[in-house]
């Protein structure tokens, strides 16, 4: 099962936790299609990467592996260098307002290098080396922050930017399969 999970709720939106969010989608999909729900592996991308990491970190989250794709130690960070490139600095701050709007959380709140640290399960990491949206600098510091006796992989996927890091020559599709076939078991 795929689910894409939005990265902010909309306004009048059910609010749901994004740490439980994914174990919803994942038992309201078993119940609904009648398949088991276990083993399971997790995989975000770019914020939906933010939000595994938080998914995972939990104390009975259920999930047996871990895969990231294009994310970030630091949000706020990340849309600072991202926002600053494209239109100038003083258009960053104007970013962060509008995500609290959005989302109704500061950009300095969204800290997936802080939740790494209690993450148990094995993780891969996997980020493009052209990254232009999330630096390759902020994944490599996020894979760092997870800790050191944790069974993880990285992952550069050579010459990919952030829309289209699954779609490059790389078998990116392939060593995700074969990691998450090994770790969920």
């Amino acid at each position: 099962m795929i689910a894409m999970l939005r990265s902010y709720v909309p306004i009048g939106a059910p609010q749901y936790p994004h740490d439980t969010l994914p174990s919803r989608v994942l038992h309201e999909s078993t119940e609904r299609y009648h398949f088991s729900n276990a083993p399971a592996g997790l995989m975000g991308m770019s914020m939906g990467g933010a939000v595994a990491m938080r998914a995972a970190s939990l104390p009975q989250a259920e999930w047996r592996a871990l895969v990231v794709v294009s994310s970030f130690d630091r949000l706020e960070v990340a849309i600072q260098k991202t926002v600053s490139d494209r239109v100038g600095s003083l258009w960053s701050q104007g970013a962060g307002l509008v995500y609290r709007f959005m989302t109704g959380h500061a950009l300095n709140e969204i800290r997936s290098d802080i939740v790494a640290a209690n993450i148990t399960m094995p993780t891969l990491i996997a980020h493009g080396t052209k990254d232009r949206i999330i630096p390759l600098e902020s994944g490599q510091r996020l894979f760092a922050a997870l800790p050191a006796t944790l069974e993880k992989q990285w992952i550069d996927v050579p010459g990919a930017d952030h829309d289209n890091v699954l779609i490059t020559d790389f078998p990116i599709y392939a060593t995700i399969a074969e990691w998450m076939r090994r770790q969920v078991k």
